[in-house]
């Protein structure tokens, strides 16, 4: 290249040289209508208040050390936006194509299946249904359903594994029949 064109072109190509970085996050104010977060870019550059928008129905605080990728318009490192953070820590791993999974750092899930099923896990409860409408409850705590007004439970057959107890009247209709 001559010396014209280097002039000419060098600004050009620093400036889409400059128009994406990766980043760590180092911290997140989440308090406007916009995140702001601070990311750690090539070695001493720090950006601050850089522009996190997110999709519309979905928000999150990601945990500080994630990694970023930011984009810059026309390359003008003072106005950067990030696109997107991962956590490598917290990130399911090992899904089957098809595979959508929303979930934290604190390793709950929600998790819409290849076959169709939804599982939610916690620390110490999974809910899970199939596709054909099996819906299972299991915890290792206690299970408590509240209503103001009253709960109804239809169904042709309804088993009960474990003692029974009863605070208040019992009202039955049709035949009570014992076993033991």
């Amino acid at each position: 290249m001559s010396q014209i064109e280097d002039r000419v072109l060098a600004p050009l190509f620093r400036r889409l040289d400059n128009m994406l970085a990766r980043g760590v996050l180092r911290g997140t104010r989440d308090g406007g209508g916009v995140q702001n977060m601070q990311v750690g870019l090539l070695e001493g550059e720090l950006a601050d208040k850089v522009e996190c928008v997110q999709v519309y129905g979905l928000s999150s605080v990601p945990p500080n050390g994630g990694d970023c990728v930011v984009a810059f318009l026309q390359g003008n490192r003072d106005h950067g936006m990030i696109l997107s953070v991962n956590d490598r820590a917290s990130r399911p791993r090992n899904l089957a194509v098809g595979e959508v999974v929303l979930y934290n750092d604190q390793n709950c899930k929600v998790t819409l299946d290849a076959q169709g099923a939804i599982t939610t896990v916690t620390e110490n409860t999974t809910v899970s249904q199939t596709r054909e409408g099996d819906i299972s409850i299991e915890g290792t705590q206690n299970l408590v359903v509240k209503s103001g007004v009253a709960m109804t439970i239809e169904a042709p057959n309804i088993l009960i594994r474990g003692d029974v107890l009863l605070e208040g009247n019992l009202h039955a209709t049709g035949s009570i029949t014992s076993d033991g």
